[in-house]
C-alpha cells in the first residue's frame, strides 16, 4: 500500500484494517507517502503511526519511503529531526524500515527500497 497521505477509510482507519486482515496477508509493503509534508515544516504523522502500530501488530511490515517520507529528510533546514523522530516510532513498533537496503521474504522473494 501507498500514497495514503493521510487518509483514513473509517476512524483510526479501522475499515482499512479489517481489509487487510481479511486478506491475511503474509507480510503488508508500504511504499511510501503516507504522511504528508508541508513547506512550514508540518508534517503529521498521527494517522500514520496508528495504522502502522496496528497492521505491525498482526503482520511484519515492510515501509519504503516516498517523496513525503523523504521530503523530511531532504529539507533538514524545515523539519529538523521529525524524520528520525518519525522512523524511530515505526521501528519501536517492529516495522523494517528499508532504505536502500533490501529484506528477504523468503526464499524465492526479496525487497528492495
Amino acid at each position: 500500500m501507498s500514497d495514503l497521505h493521510n487518509n483514513e477509510f473509517g476512524p483510526e482507519n479501522r475499515k482499512l484494517v479489517k481489509a487487510i486482515c481479511d486478506l491475511g496477508p503474509d507480510a503488508v509493503l508500504v511504499g511510501g507517502d503516507m504522511i504528508i509534508t508541508r513547506g512550514e515544516g508540518r508534517g503529521d504523522t498521527r494517522i500514520a503511526l496508528t495504522l502502522m502500530k496496528e497492521l505491525s501488530a498482526r503482520f511484519p511490515v515492510y515501509y519504503g519511503n516516498g517523496n513525503h517520507e523523504n521530503r523530511m529528510i531532504w529539507q533538514r533546514h524545515v523539519y529538523g529531526t521529525r524524520y528520525e523522530r518519525y522512523k524511530d516510532k515505526l521501528k519501536s513498533m517492529g516495522v523494517i524500515c528499508l532504505d536502500d537496503e533490501t529484506a528477504e521474504l523468503g526464499r524465492t522473494f526479496s525487497l528492495r527500497a
